[in-house]
């Protein structure tokens, strides 16, 4: 159930974290993603 695109995000229901060089605070709090 997880994508993962050529721009490293990562998907799951719909929901989508991109995690570039730079990681985004605002994305750890509401995703279980690996960054």
């Amino acid at each position: 159930m997880l994508e993962k695109g050529e721009n490293s995000c990562s998907c799951v229901r719909g929901n989508c974290a991109c995690c570039a060089d730079i990681k985004i605070p605002e994305f750890h709090h509401d995703s279980k993603f690996s960054c």
